[in-house]
């Protein structure tokens, strides 16, 4: 039907994230001050919905000004059957993240990293911190968050870490030799580990 909606994120056509963004445009229009786009570039960060409980922990913000902020830019927010609580759409989270500094960024990352393990969803946690590392270039934390969590390997979320271990060595380094890398000198067993997994350029296979 060519409509928008909040789960088109991959079909939509780049030529109409303008019109996306008219649909709201009061809203993102009011959002000018630091505060207000430190706050949406964490929620722009957060990799799947969570609980306001939840939320007021990660981004350390009082939960009744998040429900005043919630219901100020009810457009802005989707709210699921399990009651948790994420931006409406995936455009509406590239629109904020592109709209603020690299400094800014950090801290809502640091933010993050640094609060995330005090909620109380342990599965989000375990899904979602290693992306959390990549992003704040933590690659050792990482490289350990996926050691200790082998038994879930099949799952796409550990495969998508993998993944991200793999690009931020390359882009820390500027290389693929993984077998010189400094990291095996600081981790044991580093390796070890990755000589596991088959390793292509778009694709990793595990080998049993």
């Amino acid at each position: 039907s060519g409509s928008l909606h909040k789960d088109n994120a991959t079909t939509l056509p780049d030529g109409l994230v303008g019109t996306y963004e008219e649909v709201f445009s009061k809203s993102l229009n009011s959002i000018k001050n630091s505060r207000k786009l430190k706050l949406f570039s964490c929620w722009a960060l957060l990799s799947s919905p969570l609980s306001l409980n939840d939320i007021s922990i990660l981004f350390q913000t009082d939960k009744k000004f998040l429900s005043y902020f919630i219901a100020r830019y009810s457009k802005l927010f989707l709210t699921n059957s399990s009651n948790e609580i994420s931006l409406y759409h995936e455009r509406l989270k590239i629109y904020f993240l592109q709209r603020i500094s690299k400094n800014t960024f950090d801290e809502s990352v640091k933010v993050i990293i640094d609060n995330v393990l005090k909620i109380e969803n342990k599965t989000w946690i375990r899904e979602n911190i290693g992306y959390y590392y990549f992003l704040g270039n933590d690659i050792v934390s990482l490289f350990n968050h996926l050691t200790n969590n082998r038994e879930y390997e099949s799952k796409n979320w550990w495969i998508n870490n993998l993944r991200d271990l793999l690009d931020g060595l390359s882009l820390n380094t500027g290389t693929d030799d993984f077998d010189h890398h400094p990291m095996n000198y600081k981790v044991p067993n580093f390796w070890t580990f990755l000589s596991k997994y088959r390793v292509k350029r778009n694709q990793i296979r595990l080998v049993k």
